[in-house]
Parts: C-alpha cells; structure tokens; sequence
C-alpha cells in the first residue's frame, strides 16, 4: 500500500499469487444481495444482517454435507446473540 501527503489516493497492489484467493471465489464466504443491504438504515443493522446471514449460510452448508455436531448445526438454524455481543462491533 502506498500514501502520500500531496495526493488524496491510495494505491494498494496485490501480490500475484494472492489474486487466485481474490478472484476465483466461488464457494465457502457469504454473499449479500445489495439490494437488502441498501434497505438497511444504520451500521448496525448491516452487522445484524450479516451476522445472520453466515449463521444461515453455515446451516445450508453444514445440514447438506455433514462435518458438524447436531448441536453445531442447531446453532446455525436458531442462532442467537447477546446484546453485549453486539455492541462489541462497534
């Protein structure tokens, strides 16, 4: 990454052997649709939302293919979070 005082622009290149990561994603990260999140009025409705929306993911993934406990898997079904967890993302 590269800054300096006399422009206002940031110049970030990514190394060649990363860009595969960066690139060919294609399974295992949440995707959010723009259009909900557009809908969304503050931060920390977006958090919630992500937030949910990777509990739901999990489930999907961990339901169909195996490789959780069922006490995992319920986790992500009914997720559940304390108010003390959410004002951690502040």
């Amino acid at each position: 990454m590269e800054w300096t005082d006399y422009h206002d622009e940031v110049k970030i290149e990514f190394h060649r052997e990363i860009m595969p990561y960066l690139i060919n994603l294609k399974k295992n990260f949440t995707q959010h649709a723009l259009s909900d999140l557009a809908e969304l009025n503050s931060k920390y409705s977006i958090i919630l939302y992500r937030w949910l929306s990777m509990n739901y993911n999990q489930y999907e993934h961990y339901s169909a293919k195996g490789g959780r406990r069922a006490e995992q898997v319920e986790s992500y079904q009914n997720p559940s979070i304390s108010i003390k967890e959410l004002r951690y993302h502040d």
